[in-house]
């Protein structure tokens, strides 16, 4: 097995660099433990993907308790989904198993997360306020971060960003337009 050092040269030399913020590069320091593990178990990086988003339903969940503990418990479920939706990156980088699918699943588990987060809010929220005009705006919170995503992040979306990393992966058009001919003449 490979050491720590090794796995982040591995996993995490390659990732994209937009996201510097603070937290991010916290959760980085903190995944690669997390993959470590993972790779140990021969977790494929679909598994963790799909890991993560029962973590986020168990946070929605958690939340919607109206328990003070339980709550808290609900927001380190995201918080370790932001970790796990970091380690599933690296988990497919290592076994060089990346793809479109992986991509998809990897969005759609955002669907998920947002709409149990909200989901979570709203019914924690609803026993204190329960009229008429609060649920219909509970409800409104739920699907507007879901509609987002459906605007924003469409699996058209996906499928380009895919396709034109393998394009940049491959050093050319010609290696891409070669291997893929009849989707090019579609």
């Amino acid at each position: 097995m490979k050491t720590i050092k090794e796995l982040r040269q591995i996993c995490q030399s390659s990732r994209p660099t937009i996201w510097l913020d603070f937290l991010n590069n916290f959760y980085y320091k903190i995944s690669i433990y997390f993959t470590y593990l993972f790779i140990l178990l021969k977790f494929r990086a679909n598994h963790v993907t799909i890991l993560s988003g029962f973590i986020s339903l168990l946070g929605g969940f958690l939340i919607a308790q109206d328990n003070k503990i339980y709550t808290i418990l609900g927001f380190l479920c995201f918080h370790l989904f932001a970790i796990l939706d970091m380690c599933d990156g690296e988990v497919a980088r290592y076994n060089k198993e990346g793809g479109v699918n992986g991509h998809f699943l990897d969005w759609y588990m955002h669907f998920i997360t947002s709409f149990a987060l909200m989901s979570g809010l709203f019914i924690s929220s609803f026993s204190y306020f329960s009229n008429k005009f609060f649920l219909i705006i509970g409800l409104i919170s739920i699907f507007i971060p879901v509609f987002d995503k459906c605007i924003t992040s469409s699996g058209w979306t996906v499928i380009v960003w895919t396709r034109l990393r393998k394009f940049n992966d491959s050093k050319g058009f010609s290696k891409l337009s070669k291997n893929n001919n009849h989707i090019l003449k579609n």
